[in-house]
């Protein structure tokens, strides 16, 4: 197999091409996979192309998981929710907000960051799924 390494504008192409997958970038390069990795580890600029390649599937995975998570309301014509088209799933929203509170973006790429404590005694005893809250809050069609 020839490990040569092309221009970075066909590597960006192929990565592309594969959604980031590096081992799918090979074969459409007709390399190995261990050649992807050196050329990651040796050029920065290839290096840049794979972390904005998987940024961005990092951005759509989280678009994707704020759709779920949030449900797909059914809108009456006035815009107020009168139902669910795909209800909201409390326990991807549950994940989803813990993971966005445990990570903070910079140029796109994530990093753990310290925890924050609140105290949020209000009062309230018991706790209820986020779904049922909404089903309880919302008019009926």
């Amino acid at each position: 197999m020839n490990d040569k390494k092309p221009d970075i504008s066909k590597f960006i192409e192929a990565l592309e091409s594969t959604g980031g997958n590096l081992t799918k970038t090979a074969k459409v390069l007709g390399v190995s996979r261990s050649a992807i990795y050196r050329w990651v580890a040796d050029d920065t600029e290839f290096m840049e192309a794979v972390e904005d390649k998987r940024c961005e599937m990092l951005d759509k995975c989280i678009d994707m998981t704020q759709i779920l998570a949030f449900g797909i309301p059914d809108k009456a014509p006035d815009g107020k929710i009168i139902g669910w088209i795909t209800p909201p799933n409390d326990r991807l929203l549950s994940n989803l907000t813990n993971i966005l509170m445990n990570t903070v973006g910079e140029k796109g790429v994530y990093r753990n960051t310290p925890k924050i404590e609140v105290d949020a005694n209000i009062g309230i005893k018991g706790s209820i799924p986020i779904s049922k809250w909404i089903e309880n809050n919302i008019e009926k069609k």
